[in-house]
């Protein structure tokens, strides 16, 4: 004879049910963690503005763009704020630009006495915001602002290249960031 019992059993939900939905769940916050960590450097230069060079060692491609007056290279920076190539903008002025070089010739006090903040240049260090032609780009910035003096595009392969065929050791790896963390 089979005993009927009075308790009720849960039926428990099939656990085909509830693994889409973790897996889906999973994939949407590991997306954003990931979009927050490498977006979130360009979306706070780009929102704060630009910042200065002062701190930071660049060795990601780049353009510099030169200019001879500090209002000037900070006219240019609001433009080239908000193109949406720009990933990181660094801006450097005429004295800032003479204190790094006091700093890096300091062990050559003659050249320091020749050296006068008003010969070196206010300047612009553009990271792009992705990998494109940073040559075209530096073309149409030189005739989008007559007022700089130089834009010079500088491609990491480039020099690693320029470093091989002179028989020396290719650059440090960069990181993706652009610039090596700071000392």
């Amino acid at each position: 004879m089979i005993k009927r019992s009075n308790r009720i059993e849960p039926n428990p939900k099939p656990v085909r049910r509830r693994f889409p939905w973790l897996i889906g769940s999973a994939v949407i916050v590991i997306t954003a963690v990931v979009s927050v960590l490498y977006w979130h450097p360009w979306i706070d230069n780009v929102a704060n503005g630009p910042v200065p060079l002062a701190g930071h060692q660049l060795c990601g491609d780049q353009i510099k763009v030169n200019f001879d007056g500090d209002e000037d290279m900070r006219q240019a920076a609001e433009i080239l704020r908000v193109d949406p190539r720009t990933g990181r903008l660094f801006t450097e002025t005429k004295q800032e630009a003479y204190a790094r070089f006091q700093e890096i010739f300091k062990d050559m006090p003659d050249l320091l006495t020749q050296a006068r903040p008003e010969a070196l240049p206010a300047s612009l260090h553009i990271l792009p915001r992705s990998q494109g032609d940073l040559r075209a780009w530096a073309n149409e910035l030189r005739a989008r602002l007559p007022q700089s003096t130089d834009v010079v595009a500088y491609i990491r392969a480039d020099l690693a290249a320029q470093l091989e065929d002179r028989g020396m050791e290719p650059p440090s790896p960069c990181p993706p960031s652009g610039e090596f963390p700071p000392n």
